[in-house]
């Protein structure tokens, strides 16, 4: 941007980085590590020599301007990266040009640059003193940096086998292990859920057009085993379910393929093993439960606080109720697993597709729709009218079901091989409804609803219906305009602090 002008260019660094040759030893170089979460970047004091951290890819870039004011990487041949300690946040670089620091979160640690020889002088500067190995902060820094590196981490933390993660997280280098997060450190966990949080994207998934859910909800603070249902279409159990996003999104090939020299991967599948599968997955799995918060908001007038919780209680409370902020959950049946084998596999074309272990589940294919308890029946699906099957936007992505033969005993099919299909272009997931979503730090999620069409709070009123009043939006519900004012201001202050219902 030029401030004088107002002229301003918007650069593709990986469009720069794409055309490097890839190395020979991956494990050992940074050449074509993409620039994934870029978080800072400084400059020397005439404005013409730069580096740009990139989060994930645990490194640092060099770039000059270029004619026509954009950033030049020097790409294909002349790229200059510094590698840097875990998960690297801010960089500085002295007025001449010729040194340069950065802030190492995960390492807690400084790494120092020369720039003129373009070299690390030393890669861990101690900030502070890391935790010691078999701490709860020791496992809460691993499992953040499982979550944060677009490289990867040892599948195997707990080397003796004690319960414990004896690896100290600076001997831990994301770059030996690069690929398994991602291709070429494309992306990361946290590239969609910086902090645990969400991008506020909608991006195109499988089952249609999906909103990024914030994590703070995920888990019940007083209670990890309280965990919700996960996805918009209840189609995951646990975090360990999401390696598969860094095998078939992200292009990594997962956090489970050296497992005492077994490659694990295989094992997992939606509301397959939630826990066990390697160190790496439970470490991130412990991360979110235990790490991940709602930003705190600030506390709503007396009138809010009164009046729109009161509203709350009456319209909305059913449904967004708990600790969590939301009534879905696996508390209540058998979740490790809670099917026998992929239910996205070739058992899914059988007659009765996969069945849930737990008999009280009603299930189609990996959509966890009710569950019966007592007699009584939660529903775990809701149609609040949010889906809009005529929109030509509600179709689904890339993706593969099926694949290998169907094994239902007795099944009309057993043995009969089916060849995986494709998702693309099917209409999208939601017509049996959507699992409700957590409303912690709900001031900091918009857009909202499952595909991000609902700019503002107020459009939600608009077109989020009640199914215990006859179908009517909110906004007819709760007709008075003070009232609807109310109720915003509660649902914009609900934290970890707000008392839930």
């Amino acid at each position: 941007l030029d401030v004088g002008s107002g002229y301003q260019v918007t650069t593709n660094l990986n469009n720069q980085i794409k055309t490097e040759t890839p190395p020979a030893d991956p494990g050992a170089s940074l050449t074509r590590l993409f620039a994934n979460d870029v978080v800072a970047i400084d400059a020397n004091k005439s404005g013409d020599d730069f580096l740009v951290v990139s989060r994930g890819g645990n490194y640092v870039m060099r770039a000059t301007v270029a004619p026509d004011g954009s950033l030049d990487l020097g790409a294909p041949g002349n790229v200059v990266r510094f590698q840097t300690g875990n998960i690297p946040t801010g960089v500085v670089m002295s007025q001449d040009g010729t040194r340069a620091y950065t802030n190492n979160e995960v390492s807690t640690s400084v790494t120092a640059l020369d720039l003129i020889g373009n070299q690390v002088l030393q890669l861990d500067i101690a900030s502070s003193k890391p935790p010691a190995p078999g701490t709860a902060r020791h496992r809460s820094l691993l499992g953040k940096l499982a979550f944060f590196t677009a490289l990867g981490v040892p599948d195997v933390l707990d080397l003796d086998k004690d319960g414990n993660f004896d690896i100290d997280v600076r001997d831990i280098q994301p770059l030996a292990f690069r690929g398994k997060a991602s291709d070429n450190a494309w992306s990361s966990c946290a590239s969609c859920h910086d902090d645990g949080h969400s991008d506020n994207v909608t991006w195109i998934f499988p089952t249609g057009p999906r909103q990024t859910i914030a994590l703070e909800g995920t888990f019940a603070n007083s209670d990890p085993r309280d965990q919700r249902i996960l996805n918009w279409n209840a189609v995951r159990g646990s975090v360990t379910d999401f390696n598969n996003n860094s095998r078939g999104v992200q292009g990594g090939i997962g956090h489970a393929t050296d497992v005492g020299g077994v490659n694990r991967s295989a094992e997992i599948f939606n509301h397959g093993p939630t826990s066990g599968i390697s160190d790496a997955l439970d470490a991130m799995t412990e991360w979110v439960a235990t790490a991940v918060r709602a930003p705190i908001m600030p506390a709503p007038d007396s009138d809010a606080e009164y009046t729109g919780r009161q509203l709350f209680a009456a319209n909305c409370s059913s449904c967004h109720g708990g600790e969590k902020w939301t009534k879905s959950s696996v508390l209540a049946y058998q979740n490790n697993p809670t099917f026998a084998a992929n239910p996205l596999a070739a058992n899914f074309f059988a007659q009765g597709r996969q069945p849930a272990l737990d008999p009280n589940l009603t299930v189609a294919g990996p959509q966890i729709v009710a569950l019966a308890i007592q007699g009584d029946v939660l529903r775990l699906l809701d149609d609040v009218g949010t889906r809009d099957g005529s929109n030509p936007l509600e179709i689904r992505g890339a993706g593969a079901i099926g694949g290998g033969l169907i094994s239902i005993p007795g099944d009309p099919n057993e043995g009969v091989e089916v060849s995986p299909q494709s998702t693309q272009g099917f209409a999208s997931l939601g017509g049996a409804g959507f699992n409700v979503p957590s409303l912690l730090g709900v001031a900091y999620h918009a857009p909202y609803l499952h595909d991000g069409s609902a700019a503002t709070l107020e459009e939600v009123f608009d077109r989020h219906r009640l199914p215990q009043s006859g179908g009517q939006p909110i906004s007819s519900v709760i007709s008075d305009a003070d009232d609807l004012e109310y109720l915003k201001a509660f649902l914009l202050s609900i934290d970890d602090e707000t008392q839930p219902f």
